[in-house]
């Protein structure tokens, strides 16, 4: 966790506030709504339009045959965003490594 894929350091302090954060936003009930509100989720998302952001929080699910793969119902506890979000080479993160929120 304190590395990034290219090997370079990510400073402990940071790791330890986002897992602070993400730990009191789940027991609390508000992590549903944070996790696309706080600023790192908002710089993820700021090329998207209202609607575009609208629909993102939606749950989506991929079926093929008899797999399903999909996120939580809105409002549930889901931290599954691969469906979303790839690697730094693809998606719309703005960053080059995905942060948890």
């Amino acid at each position: 966790m304190t590395r990034t894929f290219n090997g370079a350091p990510v400073p402990r302090e940071g790791v330890e506030a986002a897992v602070r954060a993400i730990t009191a936003h789940v027991l609390d009930g508000t992590f549903s709504e944070w996790r696309y509100s706080n600023p790192i989720g908002l710089a993820q998302l700021e090329g998207l339009s209202a609607v575009q952001h609208e629909v993102w929080r939606e749950p989506s699910a991929t079926r093929h045959e008899e797999l399903l793969v999909h996120e939580d119902a809105l409002g549930e506890l889901g931290l599954f965003w691969a469906t979303k979000i790839g690697g730094p080479s693809h998606g719309f993160d703005v960053e080059g490594q995905c942060i948890l929120p």
